[in-house]
């Protein structure tokens, strides 16, 4: 599978750099949206150094989980938050 590929394009370019700083030996942590099934999906991402026994890092290990439902609730507890706000500050008194 190549992530790249299925990376929305406005994201390919944040996507190589925070590859290559954990390369540098820093742990990434971010969101991304994939094309999955010619469906948008929501990723959290953590990219992390591997290193040697002489400490020289030599790959970049990840790990993701598939967020999407998380957002979207997420996104429906926000308008209802919302609504509640606005109709209180309709209610005189």
């Amino acid at each position: 599978i190549d992530i790249l590929e299925m990376t929305k394009p406005n994201d390919r370019e944040t996507l190589k750099a925070e590859i290559a700083e954990a390369f540098l030996g820093k742990v990434i942590q971010s969101e991304k949206q994939y094309l999955i099934d010619g469906k948008v999906q929501v990723y959290h991402q953590i990219f992390f150094p591997i290193a040697n026994e002489r400490g020289e890092i030599i790959a970049v290990g990840g790990s993701s989980r598939n967020i999407t439902e998380m957002k979207k609730a997420q996104a429906t507890l926000q308008l209802a938050h919302d609504k509640r706000k606005l109709l209180s500050k309709s209610i005189p008194g």
